[in-house]
């Protein structure tokens, strides 16, 4: 049997085009198709591998944290809600391939990620809105409470990517997507931060989806990633040192690698047994990033040794 999927309607969704390598923050306007608003501090950041400088938008270790994209070599980052001096937040924009139709239902989704770096602070309301009218400087997106698609709950794991997603029936010929945050201050949650002031809510984003059929943009993903998460198991974790895995399918062959903080690869083996211990006891304490490739699966887990 035959399946036709319907097309993502966002050009470059994920991040995976662009015209040169970002070099530094703000520099989303490097990547194909995703336009920004022309003030600085509107400005998302564009994520690439390309880059080799580990302090600015490098992947996976950059200013912000560490974090492999969702998918290929690429992703951006905004800032959702802040606080302080400088509260900000910033918008990712991108124009449809074709307007949405009116009256027909379409579906959305969109892999997002807590940054992990101390003055980083997760919250809610991270949402889709489309517009007919493309929004610059002198029209900045509104913040009047409502959106198409957004989470009402805080979303704080740094370790893996968690997917928004939902569907509505288009009212208009809408042909600009905008991703961020359209709630006034006092309607958004902010999760515990360890900073008092000049706090940011800085997330990844990466595999952006809209489409008319709902496969497109959910069953696929859903599947993936549900193998991912329910093959691999690590405990306990945090953990003095040693690290238990545990592969619920042992049919393949798996790959394992250890880095620290600095992206530095400190193990690298392949097993296809079920269980594998990383020991970790003669290392410094701190951080460290497993990434395990399974079959056509990749999974990267945050480990924390005490």
């Amino acid at each position: 049997m035959n399946i036709s999927l319907a097309q993502n309607l966002v050009p470059n969704s994920s991040f995976e085009n662009y015209y040169s390598c970002p070099t530094t923050f703000g520099q989303v306007y490097l990547c194909q198709n995703w336009s920004i608003l022309n003030n600085d501090f509107y400005r998302p950041s564009y994520f690439n591998s390309c880059c080799s400088d580990t302090n600015t938008v490098s992947i996976p270790h950059n200013a912000f944290g560490y974090q492999y994209s969702a998918s290929g070599n690429a992703y951006c980052g905004f800032v959702n809600e802040s606080g302080g001096i400088a509260a900000v937040r910033q918008y990712l924009i991108n124009q449809l391939s074709s307007p949405l139709n009116v009256g027909l239902k379409y579906f959305v989704s969109l892999k997002v990620s807590l940054s992990d770096y101390d003055f980083i602070c997760a919250s809610n309301k991270i949402g889709v809105l489309f517009s007919t009218v493309f929004h610059d400087s002198s029209y900045i997106p509104p913040q009047n409470n409502l959106a198409h698609i957004y989470t009402d709950f805080v979303i704080g794991d740094t370790m893996v990517w968690y997917q928004i997603k939902g569907s509505f029936i288009a009212d208009s010929n809408y042909n600009y997507i905008m991703i961020g945050n359209f709630f006034s201050p006092g309607n958004v949650s902010v999760g515990p931060c360890s900073a008092a002031q000049n706090w940011a809510s800085f997330y990844y984003i990466d595999d952006v989806c809209v489409s008319s059929d709902s496969i497109t943009c959910f069953i696929i993903d859903v599947v993936k990633e549900r193998n991912i998460q329910e093959n691999i198991v690590v405990f306990p974790n945090p953990s003095s040192g040693e690290f238990r895995i545990s592969f619920n399918n042992s049919n393949f062959q798996k790959k394992i690698y250890v880095f620290d903080i600095l992206s530095n690869l400190i193990l690298k083996v392949s097993t296809e047994e079920s269980h594998f211990t990383i020991n970790l006891s003669g290392h410094p304490k701190g951080t460290y990033f497993v990434k395990i490739e399974e079959d056509d699966h990749i999974k990267v887990i945050k480990l924390i040794s005490m």
